[in-house]
Parts: C-alpha cells; sequence; structure tokens
C-alpha cells in the first residue's frame, strides 16, 4: 500500500483519501497550512486545499519534516493488526453518519446528531 520514494505531495494525497486525517489535529494543521483559504471555504476538505496548494508550500524543509511525521504516524496506524477478539464490542456504523463536514454523506439532522455520539464516545 505504501512505497518508499513518495514526494510530499504524494504523501498528503495518502492522507487526504483517508478520514484518519480528521481525528488528527496535526494532519488537520497541514491541511490548513496548504491554503488556508480554501481549506476554511470548503469545510475543511483536505482534498480541495491539495488542490490548491502552491508547489513552493511543498520545499520548505520545515514543512517536509512535518509532513513526514505526520505520514509515517498515518502508515504505522493503517498497516498495524487490527486487535479484535472475540470478546471486543463490536460497533455498527451507518454511512448516514455526519462524521466530518467535508465528508456530506449524511441526509440529515439525526446522522449528524449520531456521528457527534459516536465521535463523543
Amino acid at each position: 500500500m505504501f512505497s518508499d520514494g513518495m514526494t510530499p505531495r504524494d504523501k498528503l494525497e495518502s492522507i487526504a483519501i483517508n478520514l484518519w486525517w480528521s481525528w488528527d489535529p496535526e494532519a488537520r494543521a497541514l491541511f490548513r497550512r496548504l491554503n488556508p483559504e480554501v481549506y476554511r471555504a470548503s469545510d475543511n476538505n483536505p482534498q480541495a486545499a491539495l488542490a490548491t496548494a502552491k508547489e513552493e508550500v511543498f520545499d520548505d524543509p520545515a514543512f517536509q519534516d512535518e509532513i513526514d511525521a505526520v505520514y509515517a504516524r498515518y502508515r504505522d496506524y493503517m498497516e498495524r493488526d487490527p486487535q479484535v477478539e472475540a470478546s471486543s464490542e463490536i460497533a455498527y456504523f451507518c454511512m448516514e453518519y455526519g462524521l466530518h463536514e467535508s465528508f456530506a454523506l449524511y441526509s440529515g439532522g439525526l446522522g449528524v446528531l449520531a456521528g457527534d455520539h459516536a465521535k463523543a464516545a
């Protein structure tokens, strides 16, 4: 799933297509830094920020280090084995849940409320 030699943009694109970024404050900060106005105007959509990011933003070595650190955590999370045992509780998630404002798969009030409850648990 992951390959060495990815560019900083490639790493952020990989993160942006997974909801993992939505619960990682440092990942959200990276996308916000790409294009704060577009990120805010698009309801914090990382793909919109990436699509409009100027290439120069990726030339900053400190920013590259931040991307590498966040990407390493993302990669570790994605490559770990799930720790589910027979006695583990399982949750059912309906696609109507309002999990994040940039991920509009909910149909209205109860889905948004259910998503808020799930995130608070």
